[in-house]
């Protein structure tokens, strides 16, 4: 379903909120009383359009009881899940490198027995880069059991040990720092969203550079049952870069990164929410991959993650997860996905995926199935590291420029 551009009044709207707000609007999807209603924004839920019943989208977490919610908060009233100070503290480098990556940590029973056969690769994948700073999206506390060996390698974690507050934090997998340099200070905010649980934003502090590590409202037209209802996905994730670029340091260098969960070489025809990403262009922004690359980049691409497409069997080919950079004392000199490798379960565990994670036993049976390996014992599917791809992006200070040292 499209949505109008501009706002219109609407059958399917509540008698007493007839007019639709159109794509062009802060209060974009929402049923409201007048046009000049959709000019802004409401903390809450308000009123949408009349949907029908959907088992299919319920069954992947989509529900439809807070999609009228607004997702924007002013800075100075942004819940603060965690925040810390440090004495001792890094100045970023020269040189560095940064790495943005949704491990697809859920803690869900049956995928925590697909993490255990995707964690060496995953590994492999991380310790592969050899990035200095690793900002993760879907970190969970089994997540972060499983890979404690691999982070305590590192100088810094933001989290240690992993918080267990899920209730309070409402929300069960979270973003997560690792760094070979020590932060001054890091802010884990909680989010609201439209999906009953919230959203994570988490802030790191150097003398010389900020982070901003996101992961924002999932959901889209190309989600599982959500043709009628992705406006409001789109319009949350609108809010939460709003909120983000509130938060900016002025005229410091500062980097936003994360699973984005839209397109960002979309149009904002298709991905409204895109209004945001020029808005952070004009501010002085570069997309780094974009930066190096005119095409590729696809973070989340069925086409080469063969598990992606074996699990739900749903075409998608989008750059979700990106990189983007407000140049200070540094220049962007290379930018890569990286996730690409893949390996084979062994025949059991091939089994097992068919049964309990593929979706392809009740859309058309195996011959669905991709990338399958034959064997007298039976079929062998591959696996990644993750659903998504990550990226990685390499920085150089500019001739001339010279970064602050400090090691306290």
């Amino acid at each position: 379903m499209d949505f109008p551009d501009e706002s219109q009044e609407h059958r399917d709207c509540p008698e007493n909120v007839p007019v639709l707000c159109g794509k062009k609007t802060l209060s974009r999807g929402l049923c409201v009383g007048t046009r000049d209603e959709c000019k802004t924004r409401k903390q809450g839920v308000r009123a949408i359009l009349k949907l029908p019943e959907n088992t299919a989208g319920r069954d992947y977490g989509y529900v439809s009881d807070f999609l009228g919610r607004g997702c924007y908060v002013p800075t100075a009233s942004m819940k603060i899940d965690y925040q810390r100070s440090y004495r001792r503290f890094d100045s970023v480098p020269d040189t560095f490198s940064l790495l943005t990556y949704n491990i697809w940590g859920l803690p869900k029973p049956k995928l925590k027995r697909l993490f255990n056969l995707r964690k060496p690769l995953l590994i492999n994948t991380l310790n592969g880069t050899d990035a200095d700073m690793f900002c993760l999206q879907e970190m969970s506390h089994m997540a972060y059991t499983e890979m404690a060996e691999w982070i305590d390698q590192y100088a810094f974690a933001s989290e240690v040990p992993f918080p267990v507050d899920t209730e309070r934090r409402n929300r069960s997998v979270e973003v997560y720092f690792v760094s070979r340099y020590r932060p001054k200070k890091i802010t884990v905010y909680g989010i609201t969203g439209v999906l009953g649980y919230e959203n994570s934003l988490l802030v790191v502090e150097y003398p010389n550079l900020t982070i901003f590590n996101m992961y924002s409202q999932a959901g889209s037209k190309h989600s599982v049952g959500q043709e009628k209802t992705w406006i409001h996905y789109s319009r949350c994730r609108y809010d939460i870069m709003n909120m983000i670029y509130d938060m900016l340091p002025k005229g410091e260098a500062a980097v936003i990164c994360g699973d984005f969960n839209f397109h960002l070489d979309g149009t904002e025809a298709e991905w409204p929410e895109m209004e945001m990403i020029r808005r952070f262009e004009t501010a002085g922004f570069v997309d780094t991959y974009r930066k190096i690359h005119r095409v590729g980049g696809l973070t989340e691409d069925t086409d080469t993650n063969l598990m992606r497409w074996n699990q739900k069997l749903m075409a998608k080919k989008y750059r979700y997860d990106g990189i983007l950079y407000r140049p200070g004392d540094w220049s962007v000199v290379g930018s890569q996905v990286i996730g690409k490798d893949l390996v084979y379960l062994n025949e059991a565990n091939s089994e097992w995926f068919y049964d309990e994670i593929s979706e392809a036993h009740r859309l058309g049976g195996r011959r669905r199935l991709r990338g399958v390996r034959q064997t007298r014992k039976g079929m062998r599917l591959p696996i990644n590291a993750s659903d998504h791809f990550g990226v990685l992006t390499k920085f150089r200070v500019r001739h001339g420029a010279k970064t602050r040292k400090v090691r306290r």
